[in-house]
C-alpha cells in the first residue's frame, strides 16, 4: 500500500473554510443530483481564516459528505455550516473558532455504534444499508482534526439524520505557520480514496 508522504511535514497556514468547502460542493454536486439529494452551504459571511492544512480539511469535507450522502435517501439534504462560535460557548480555548458542521437527513448512527464508526475498518451493517469497503474513512477524519488541536463530534438519531462538527483556531498574525508530523500510519491512499470512490 502506497503511504501519502510518510512522515511528511505540513504546514498550517491561514485557510478561507469556504474556500474546501464550495471545492467540496463541486466535486459532490452532480452526484447529489443524481440521487435527488440537496446539497447545501450555509457559511456565515466575512468569517475569520482558520489556521489549517488546506488539503487535509478538503480530505476531511470530502469523507464526511461522501457518507453523508451514501446514507441520504432521495429527497433528503446535506449542509456543509460554518460560523464563528461565540465566546460563550468557547469555554476550552482562548483562541476565537471557527465551527464547521456536516449534516444529513440519512437514516442515523445507532449509539452504541457512535465511537465505533471511527475505528479504522467499522463498517455501517443494518436493515437499511449495508457498506461494502474499508470503513468510512472516519479515522482519518479524526486524525487530520486532532493535527488541528481539536476533536470531532457528532450527534446522531436514528431515522432523523447526523451532525458531525470540529471546531478549529482563527488564524492569528503573530503566530508563525506550524509545522506538525503525521506519522506514517496516519493516511493511506487506499484508506482515503475508498469514501470518496464509494459515493460515486
Amino acid at each position: 500500500l502506497t503511504k501519502l508522504e510518510s512522515c511528511r511535514i505540513y504546514h498550517f497556514e491561514p485557510v478561507d473554510i469556504a474556500q474546501p468547502v464550495e471545492q467540496t460542493l463541486r466535486t459532490y454536486q452532480l452526484n447529489a443530483r443524481d440521487k435527488g439529494i440537496e446539497l447545501v452551504q450555509e457559511i456565515e459571511p466575512n468569517l475569520q481564516p482558520v489556521l489549517g492544512h488546506y488539503d487535509l480539511l478538503l480530505q476531511v469535507f470530502a469523507n464526511l459528505v461522501g457518507n453523508a450522502l451514501k446514507f441520504t435517501a432521495s429527497g433528503g439534504r446535506v449542509t456543509i455550516r460554518a460560523y464563528q462560535l461565540e465566546q460563550s460557548l468557547n469555554h476550552h480555548s482562548e483562541t476565537a473558532q471557527v465551527r464547521v458542521e456536516v449534516s444529513d437527513t440519512g437514516i442515523g448512527i445507532d449509539p452504541e455504534d457512535q465511537e465505533a464508526i471511527f475505528e479504522r475498518f467499522f463498517r455501517v451493517e443494518n436493515r437499511v444499508h449495508t457498506l461494502e469497503g474499508t470503513g468510512l474513512g472516519l479515522s482519518i477524519v479524526r486524525n487530520i482534526i486532532e493535527k488541528h488541536h481539536s476533536r470531532v463530534h457528532l450527534v446522531s438519531e436514528v431515522g432523523v439524520g447526523t451532525t458531525f462538527w470540529f471546531d478549529l483556531d482563527v488564524f492569528k498574525e503573530n503566530k508563525t505557520s506550524s509545522e506538525m508530523l503525521l506519522p506514517e500510519s496516519t493516511l493511506s491512499t487506499t484508506e482515503t480514496s475508498s469514501v470518496a470512490a464509494s459515493a460515486s
